[in-house]
């Protein structure tokens, strides 16, 4: 067993993971082109900066697997080796973290040697809903996609993983004898054997597996292939403590009840009624977030709407997740308003209106062709 110290730690350089790993990679698909984004309409004024950004990245990394020997996990699943720390895009992996890691790693980290074969399930925003389903999760369909049944490997999560990541497990064949969880922030693991998936996620988009993965989750969850014609519903933020608000929202709100929408606020729901609900809606409209992430649980004939502020940092990662579940959606874009917090926006009540009834409109084209 080696200690080592925070200090010495941080004090390791960044280097790609490639310079170090790059002989073990597997590739799993020959295309780093990424999907084309579904925006089907735009609703709202739209900043040049913000509408350029959509289209910055059109190629990505190459998705696939690297098969590693004696690689390090840390905090945020870091990984290091050699005295150095692995970088890439593929995982979200940056030397912009440090600042993470000298924030939450103790001052003495503790090894913990791993024999077996295991897989690095988690990463940079483990404690959010929207990474697991749209990142994490990924790696265990690339792992399907190779031939290895879940039962075959051990599956490596923070001691301090959110409560819905083992429903999905449990849904995924994965049981508590193959997980291992250790206290990142004080622990590191040593893997003899670890198996690193890259993201599907990329960005601003997604590579086109994200297609043939979200058609894997639904056949895992057992859900639906039609839509409950008559479900329309509206996902809010209102009850959550977060800083991303709108600020007329009660106001939007009234406007989507008056268009048949259901409020739903998720966080009051269980995971199993939260899917069962997305999978049935034939509309979704949504404040930008992971919540809108949702929408992969639908049925390709839905309608997807996201209202968001008119800045880059949010990302268009939405639309990209449209076009591989080929779900038509649009985006409404609020404004900034003085004297309140940055991050709160205000939605032009006309603008939603219009958006609405642009949604029925959709609705109708693709239960024309459904039914």
């Amino acid at each position: 067993m080696v200690n080592i110290t925070k200090h010495a730690l941080l004090e390791m350089p960044f280097s790609s993971i490639d310079s170090q790993l790059g002989h073990s990679f597997i590739p799993l698909s020959q295309t780093t082109n990424l999907l084309d984004h579904e925006i089907t309409a735009f609703f709202g004024a739209v900043n040049q900066d913000v509408g350029r950004s959509i289209v910055e990245n059109t190629a990505g990394s190459p998705v696939g697997i690297y098969n590693a020997k004696n690689v390090c996990i840390t905090f945020d699943g870091y990984l290091f080796k050699n005295n150095s720390f692995l970088t890439t895009d593929g995982l979200n992996l940056r030397e912009a973290g440090r600042p993470v890691l000298a924030h939450f790693l103790e001052n003495i980290i503790t090894e913990i040697f791993i024999h077996d074969p295991c897989l690095l399930l988690y990463g940079p925003g483990w404690t959010t809903w929207g990474h697991w389903t749209i990142e994490f999760f990924t790696r265990i369909y690339l792992l399907e996609r190779l031939g290895t049944r879940p039962e075959e490997i051990k599956w490596i999560i923070p001691a301090q993983c959110p409560d819905f990541v083992y429903f999905f497990l449990k849904k995924f064949g994965i049981t508590a004898d193959n997980i291992i969880k250790f206290e990142h922030t004080k622990e590191y693991l040593h893997c003899q054997s670890l198996i690193i998936p890259t993201n599907l996620t990329c960005g601003m988009s997604c590579h086109p597996l994200m297609s043939d993965y979200i058609v894997w989750l639904k056949t895992k969850l057992k859900l639906p292939i039609l839509p409950d014609i008559t479900q329309k519903i509206y996902l809010s933020r209102q009850k959550l403590t977060s800083t991303r608000r709108i600020i007329n929202a009660t106001e939007i709100e009234n406007i989507a009840t008056e268009f048949g929408y259901t409020i739903f606020y998720p966080e009051k729901m269980t995971i199993d009624e939260q899917i069962k609900t997305y999978s049935k809606s034939v509309s979704i409209f949504s404040e930008y977030g992971s919540a809108s992430h949702n929408s992969i649980f639908a049925p390709r004939s839905a309608f997807i709407g996201c209202l968001r502020d008119n800045k880059r940092s949010v990302g268009f990662i939405q639309s990209a997740l449209c076009k591989a579940a080929q779900q038509k959606m649009c985006y409404i874009f609020g404004r900034e308003e003085i004297n309140y917090p940055e991050s709160s926006y205000y939605i032009n009540p006309n603008d939603l209106r219009d958006s609405l009834v642009f949604a029925d409109q959709k609705i109708k084209q693709s239960l024309f062709h459904l039914f």
